[in-house]
Protein backbone atom coordinates (compact mmCIF):
# COMPACT_ATOMS: atom_id res chain seq x y z
CA UNK A 1 0.00 0.00 0.00
CA UNK A 2 1.34 3.41 -0.95
CA UNK A 3 2.04 5.99 1.70
CA UNK A 4 0.46 9.46 1.42
CA UNK A 5 3.92 10.96 0.85
CA UNK A 6 4.44 8.58 -2.08
CA UNK A 7 1.14 9.65 -3.64
CA UNK A 8 1.83 13.38 -3.38
CA UNK A 9 4.35 13.55 -6.22
CA UNK A 10 2.27 11.65 -8.80
CA UNK A 11 -0.79 13.73 -7.86
CA UNK A 12 1.20 16.94 -8.35
CA UNK A 13 2.34 15.70 -11.75
CA UNK A 14 -1.22 14.80 -12.71
CA UNK A 15 -2.42 18.26 -11.62
CA UNK A 16 0.34 19.92 -13.68
CA UNK A 17 -0.55 17.83 -16.73
CA UNK A 18 -4.24 18.69 -16.33
CA UNK A 19 -3.44 22.41 -15.96
CA UNK A 20 -1.29 22.29 -19.10
CA UNK A 21 -4.03 20.48 -21.03
CA UNK A 22 -6.63 23.05 -19.95
CA UNK A 23 -4.32 25.92 -20.97
CA UNK A 24 -3.57 24.31 -24.33
CA UNK A 25 -7.27 23.69 -24.99
CA UNK A 26 -8.06 27.34 -24.22
CA UNK A 27 -5.37 28.41 -26.68
CA UNK A 28 -6.69 26.07 -29.37
CA UNK A 29 -10.24 27.32 -28.84
CA UNK A 30 -9.04 30.90 -29.13
CA UNK A 31 -7.19 30.14 -32.37
CA UNK A 32 -10.22 28.32 -33.78
CA UNK A 33 -12.44 31.32 -32.95
CA UNK A 34 -9.99 33.67 -34.67
CA UNK A 35 -9.88 31.40 -37.72
CA UNK A 36 -13.69 31.46 -37.92
CA UNK A 37 -13.71 35.24 -37.53
CA UNK A 38 -11.20 35.68 -40.37
CA UNK A 39 -13.21 33.35 -42.57
CA UNK A 40 -16.34 35.37 -41.80
CA UNK A 41 -14.54 38.59 -42.72
CA UNK A 42 -13.37 37.02 -45.96
CA UNK A 43 -16.89 35.96 -46.87
CA UNK A 44 -18.35 39.38 -46.04
CA UNK A 45 -15.74 41.18 -48.14
CA UNK A 46 -16.17 38.72 -50.99
CA UNK A 47 -19.94 39.19 -51.04
CA UNK A 48 -19.69 42.96 -50.66
CA UNK A 49 -17.22 43.31 -53.51
CA UNK A 50 -18.78 40.81 -55.90
CA UNK A 51 -22.45 41.63 -55.30
CA UNK A 52 -21.97 45.36 -55.70
CA UNK A 53 -22.57 46.51 -59.29
CA UNK A 54 -19.44 47.68 -61.12
CA UNK A 55 -20.89 51.11 -61.81
CA UNK A 56 -21.34 51.75 -58.06
CA UNK A 57 -17.91 50.63 -56.94
CA UNK A 58 -15.08 50.90 -59.43
CA UNK A 59 -11.55 52.16 -59.71
CA UNK A 60 -10.28 54.31 -56.87
CA UNK A 61 -13.54 54.01 -54.95
CA UNK A 62 -13.22 50.23 -54.90
CA UNK A 63 -9.58 50.49 -53.78
CA UNK A 64 -10.59 52.83 -50.97
CA UNK A 65 -13.24 50.41 -49.72
CA UNK A 66 -10.75 47.53 -49.75
CA UNK A 67 -8.15 49.68 -47.99
CA UNK A 68 -10.62 50.73 -45.28
CA UNK A 69 -11.74 47.15 -44.74
CA UNK A 70 -8.14 46.03 -44.36
CA UNK A 71 -7.44 48.85 -41.92
CA UNK A 72 -10.45 47.88 -39.82
CA UNK A 73 -9.37 44.25 -39.85
CA UNK A 74 -5.83 45.19 -38.78
CA UNK A 75 -7.21 47.22 -35.87
CA UNK A 76 -9.32 44.25 -34.77
CA UNK A 77 -6.31 41.94 -34.95
CA UNK A 78 -4.17 44.31 -32.88
CA UNK A 79 -6.88 44.68 -30.23
CA UNK A 80 -7.22 40.89 -30.13
CA UNK A 81 -3.48 40.47 -29.65
CA UNK A 82 -3.47 42.90 -26.72
CA UNK A 83 -6.33 41.03 -25.08
CA UNK A 84 -4.51 37.70 -25.33
CA UNK A 85 -1.30 39.02 -23.80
Amino acid sequence: MALPSQLALPLQEINLICANVVERNACRESLAAKRRAFESWRQIVEVALTACPDDLLQGESRQNVIFELLQDLLIKVRVGERETL
